[in-house]
């Protein structure tokens, strides 16, 4: 698809490019005109590949300078499409605004910082699940004092102040694969 949208200059005829550039505020797509052959070819194009009649494009720009289109698409009929707009706008709005910033997410995980033990790493993933050191020690048939040592032991590891500080760094250096962190894994 991205070729294509290359290969195509899709993003120098796209109307809803063209009408964000100015656009301040979200606009739905029934606004957009087609009176450009290439424009026309552009939506008979969108259709065949089921990009959705209807549309709302929110236009977001940031402190940073940076330009985005977040659009959303639908196949519903038109006056569903006009009931369901003022219903979900404030949370097509946030929506758009978190897929914007998870764009701009380092997407390549940091390497891990350190090796905890084994003991250390399931007294760091039990805390984290919000167990107290008591209920972490009875899970892991140790003493609360043990508990308190390797999790003190894993929060120096990594550098950190607190217990809170140290799940936080091992998940995001990937120390702790976040998907330990779920209650059934």
């Amino acid at each position: 698809m991205a070729i294509a949208l290359l290969s195509q200059n899709y993003f120098a005829i796209d109307p809803c490019v063209e009408k964000a550039r100015s656009a301040t505020v979200p606009f739905d797509w029934q606004i957009l005109t087609a009176n450009n052959p290439a424009v026309v070819e552009f939506i008979a194009d969108a259709e065949r590949n089921n990009v959705g009649r209807n549309g709302i494009s929110v236009p977001l720009r940031n402190r940073r300078d940076s330009f985005a289109l977040v659009s959303y698409t639908s196949n519903m009929a038109r006056s569903d499409w006009e009931t369901f707009k003022p219903f979900n706008m404030q949370r097509l709005l946030h929506l758009a605004v978190l897929i914007d910033a998870a764009a701009h997410v380092n997407v390549n995980p940091p390497k891990p910082l350190c090796q905890l033990s084994l003991r250390e790493e399931q007294c760091l993933i039990w805390a984290a699940r919000g167990k107290t050191h008591r209920e972490i020690a009875d899970i892991l048939s140790l003493s609360a004092t043990s508990v308190r040592s390797h999790l003190d032991t894993a929060r120096h590891k990594l550098n950190c102040i607190n217990l809170p500080h140290a799940v936080g760094v091992a998940v995001a250096s990937g120390v702790l694969p976040a998907a330990a962190l779920r209650d059934n894994a």
